[in-house]
């Protein structure tokens, strides 16, 4: 997780661009630059009752926000706060994902996620190496036990992705 300096000298984003260039040039084999400051939290998923089946919509809803927070990390890119990524080298096309209200749209949510991570995690323009360790096969969600699969299996692959990064610490410099 990159440490977070509030802007309030020009200086401060010379210096980080300094060190995270040198984070980015010792990547070595790691998949990322630095990790996500960003974790999956969900408890695992079970049961048939109204409130299991509102769990697994939550938490596909909690993993859509948090795999965009992911995608949207890009080294050296200024976010529309002026905060500056630092996961990935480049730039990932956000996916086009839409919030789940219902079992039926958090399938279709939770596949889609999937979909765009197995492309994701093999792209090397945004990232500095593949990422081949932390594939995702369960098969496509088509109720909600096999919803409740897949998210409880798919928490645990995103969050090592979002994890497999160069060890210490990058700087992101946010607005003052």
């Amino acid at each position: 997780m990159a440490e977070v300096i509030r802007n309030t000298f020009p200086e401060l984003s010379q210096l980080a661009s300094v060190i995270n260039a040198d984070r980015a040039a010792r990547v070595s084999t790691n998949v990322h630059r630095d990790a996500g400051d960003y974790t999956i939290g969900f408890a695992t998923l079970s049961g048939t009752d109204a409130a299991a089946q509102q769990a697994a919509i939550d938490a596909a809803n909690e993993m859509m926000y948090k795999y965009l927070l992911h995608i949207r990390d890009i080294s050296l890119t200024p976010a529309s706060d002026g905060s500056v990524g630092v996961a990935h080298k480049g730039a990932w096309a956000v996916p086009s994902l839409t919030k789940a209200t219902s079992v039926g749209t958090a399938q279709t949510l939770a596949n889609a996620i999937q979909t765009d991570y197995t492309s994701h995690i093999a792209d090397t323009t945004a990232h500095d190496n593949a990422d081949g360790t932390n594939t995702w096969t369960t098969t496509a969600a088509s109720n909600l036990a096999t919803l409740q699969t897949l998210l409880n299996a798919g928490k645990g692959k995103l969050n090592a992705h979002f994890a497999a990064a160069l060890g210490g610490r990058s700087i992101r410099i946010t607005p003052a």
